[in-house]
């Protein structure tokens, strides 16, 4: 049993609400094994940038002088307005059936209903999966109908909405396959207003149908991120958008891969318990060689179990403040009981349970009632993009030029923190840049040829983290192995797709992970799997489908179960992380990073 890490949170840079008294010290990695990393001087990480905090927005702050607009609109919670409007126009169904579009005509007319029934299934359903339960297996043409409402639906939201913000852009990216969600990401060049139209948009959907679009439609909007958004909802856009301002500075530019670095892994750890996170980190931690960049790698993982334990209690606390909620008592699995009890210091011992069982609840509270979760992320991720908003701002009208730098890497940072609210939303900048602008993207080949072995690593950690989702979302509503295998392999193909491409750069074309063959894999998941899950590949029924997923499993793996695919897929994560994080010259200590930061006013 390791020594336990007391790491104090010396300050917020957010301003956001203050946590309780349980998370002014944090216990990270209460379960590490000494055994595996007799190193015990190595130090635990500050969280966070320790230079005193930024003085953002608050209740009592005016937004900041000479605003890139003066209707930038920050922080209009308490304006119901767009609601009224919302419900006055939604008296009838959205949806107009256009004569000319012939999208929803099929060889049977029997499976034809009308918008108004489609409209009438959403009030009494209120859930895209119970949508897909009901119709995707057994009457597909029906199925297609409800995507075809969901995209005119929320198509015309957006341009209601551009009504109140004239140059809102947007973009919707992905598969247009039955299963596939649709989620759109909006910008507003030059202001902060299409946070403020996310905003709208999850209120109108409430207003209408008493749920978030997310479970409604499957459908999330998104504040832009790192990336320009480029319209393709319309043939005109209003006015061209950039990507993500970038530091200059070489040295702030290190600092802002470390950060997405640890935006990725806190998606890893958000989607293992504290005893896999423990382990897990032990294992990448034992197998890097020198030890100024052990030191620094432990840093990275250990920041990002303190950011994921405060950003959960952050929306636990969001959560319990609900009225309508019901309170349930939560204990510790098993396995966290006996590691519990191998903590002798009863102070810590109490800390460390207490942090635990505050997971445990957020946990069963969104089992039992996810619509609830997701209207509290929605708000957290709203509330921190209008803090990116405010930042930003002040680097288009910097009182000081020399914190200029210091802002974009904030900027960034941030980004990832409020992304953590973002329903499935990518964390780091590396995920985005891979998947979105590279994989999904127009340009692929020009894009993915940018990314950098940082942006690599990052994507690769996301993908992993958004399959262990999967797996645990599948297993835990008893789905079978097979449907676990084939709904799981859209993140499984992308992680492939990341050794692939990191391996394309000259100094890392000698990484070998001994699962085998990742092009190979890759091609057989993507060909297979990923057309399995598409439905591209065609089956008489469900178990047919299933038997033939874990074949494909079985003979590229050499296993049956969805544990045991874990298992290996860990294994090579533990590995990949090892090799390419003892090659980047990148990893360095953060100690350094307060005289960078030392023109940064703070409060």
């Amino acid at each position: 049993m390791g020594k336990q890490k007391e790491i104090q949170r010396k300050k917020k840079v957010s301003n956001s609400p203050d946590v309780s008294n349980s998370t002014n010290f944090l216990q990270t990695r209460p379960f590490h094994d000494s055994t595996k990393n007799p190193q015990e001087n190595l130090e635990t990480s500050n969280i966070g940038h320790d230079f005193g905090e930024l003085h953002l927005q608050t209740k009592d702050r005016d937004t900041p002088k000479n605003t890139l607009q003066p209707k930038l609109a920050i922080g209009n919670s308490g304006d119901n307005s767009a609601i009224a409007v919302v419900e006055q126009k939604t008296q009838t169904p959205i949806l107009q059936k256009d004569e000319t579009d012939n999208t929803q005509q099929t060889d049977s007319q029997s499976q034809q209903i009308t918008t108004e029934e489609i409209y009438n299934q959403l009030q009494e359903l209120k859930s895209w999966d119970a949508v897909k339960s009901k119709f995707i297996s057994d009457q597909p043409e029906i199925m297609q109908q409800f995507v075809d409402f969901r995209k005119s639906y929320v198509d015309g939201k957006i341009n209601e909405l551009r009504k109140k913000y004239p140059t809102l852009i947007a973009k919707s990216v992905g598969s247009r396959d039955l299963s596939s969600d649709y989620d759109l990401t909006v910008s507003t060049p030059g202001t902060g207003e299409d946070v403020e139209a996310v905003d709208e948009f999850n209120k109108m959907v409430k207003s209408e149908f008493g749920v978030q679009s997310g479970t409604l439609f499957d459908t999330n909007l998104y504040a832009k991120d790192f990336l320009k958004v480029k319209e393709n909802l319309i043939e005109e856009q209003s006015q061209p958008d950039t990507d993500l301002a970038q530091p200059e500075n070489q040295e702030l530019g290190k600092l802002t891969d470390l950060d997405q670095d640890v935006a990725a892994l806190v998606k890893q750890r958000r989607f293992m318990n504290q005893v896999e996170w423990d382990k897990y980190t032990d294992s990448v931690v034992e197998g890097i060689s020198d030890q100024g960049k052990k030191k620094a790698v432990l840093k990275q993982y250990e920041e990002a179990d303190a950011i994921y334990q405060i950003s959960a209690h952050n929306l636990l606390e969001a959560v319990k403040n609900d009225d309508n909620l019901v309170n349930k008592k939560v204990k510790l699995g098993k396995e966290e009981q006996v590691e519990l009890a191998k903590i002798k210091d009863s102070n810590v011992r109490e800390q460390v349970e207490k942090q635990l069982l505050g997971i445990e609840d957020l946990d069963l509270i969104t089992h039992d009632n996810p619509d609830l979760v997701l209207e509290k992320s929605n708000q957290l991720y709203v509330d921190r993009m209008r803090q990116v908003r405010v930042l930003q701002c002040m680097i288009q009208n910097p009182e000081n030029q020399d914190n200029i730098d210091a802002l974009k890497t904030e900027v960034k940072k941030l980004l990832g923190e409020a992304c953590f609210f973002a329903a499935e939303a990518y964390h780091s900048e590396g995920a985005v840049k891979h998947i979105v602008a590279g994989l999904q993207g127009d340009n692929a080949e020009t894009e993915l040829a940018k990314l950098t072995p940082e942006h690599i690593l990052q994507s690769y950690n996301e993908q992993l983290g958004d399959f262990l989702k999967d797996i645990a979302h599948y297993t835990q509503v008893n789905a079978e192995d097979g449907k676990v295998f084939y709904r799981s392999s859209k993140y499984l193909y992308r992680l492939f797709d990341a050794v692939r491409e990191i391996k394309k750069r000259e100094e890392f074309t000698d990484i070998n992970l001994s699962i085998g063959d990742e092009e190979s894999l890759a091609q057989i998941i993507k060909s297979k799997l990923v057309a399995i899950r598409k439905g591209s590949i065609k089956f008489d029924n469900e178990d047919a489908k299933n038997q033939k997923a874990v074949e494909i499993v079985n003979n590229a793996f050499g296993v049956q179960t969805p544990e045991k695919l874990k298992q290996i897929v860990l294994k090579m994560s533990v590995e990949f992380n090892q090799k390419v994080r003892n090659k980047l010259s990148a990893i360095a200590d953060k100690n350094t990073e307060k005289t960078y930061f030392q023109n940064v006013q703070v409060r």
